[in-house]
């Protein structure tokens, strides 16, 4: 019997590490919706296209995410401080995970972008389609970051 269990221990491990890894690579290969090449990064982002933007607010407290439509004037909001953001290189340790409160972003970008989506995650750890980047003048922009969080229509 124990050496069924230790088996069966040894089996389950292994393919674990075969699905993350599986996972890993197919995220370094872009092989996925959210992939690094479609990145639009701070700087390039244009409000003449995104079709739109919803906000997924989570609090932390265990309650329901709160999901908000953004108007165009928050749009061009989002816009303007994301364009002031700055990020260090790509941080290919990190992995996206959020034990407290958390706002995302899902952009959908207009036809000259083939209908691409990009998901964006705020903070001193900023994840865009779950790419991990430091966000260089955290201390100088989060104040406004945390004026679009907050925004509602």
């Amino acid at each position: 019997m124990l050496f069924k269990r230790k088996l069966f221990v040894i089996v389950t491990m292994g393919l674990l590490l075969f699905v993350s890894c599986n996972m890993n690579e197919e995220k370094k290969d872009g092989n996925n919706s959210l992939a690094q090449d479609s990145i639009i990064m701070p700087g390039n982002l244009n409000v003449e296209d995104i079709v739109s933007i919803t906000l997924s607010s989570y609090k932390g407290d265990g309650k329901e995410s709160e999901i908000t439509e953004l108007n165009s004037d928050k749009i061009a909001l989002f816009v303007e401080i994301y364009n002031m953001t700055e990020l260090s290189e790509l941080n290919e340790e990190k992995e996206y995970a959020s034990s407290g409160a958390a706002s995302t972003y899902f952009i959908k970008l207009k036809d000259s972008y083939k209908n691409m989506e990009m998901v964006v995650c705020p903070g001193k750890d900023f994840f865009i389609n779950h790419f991990c980047y430091e966000m260089m003048n955290f201390d100088e922009i989060w104040d406004r970051w945390i004026i679009v969080n907050s925004v509602r229509n």
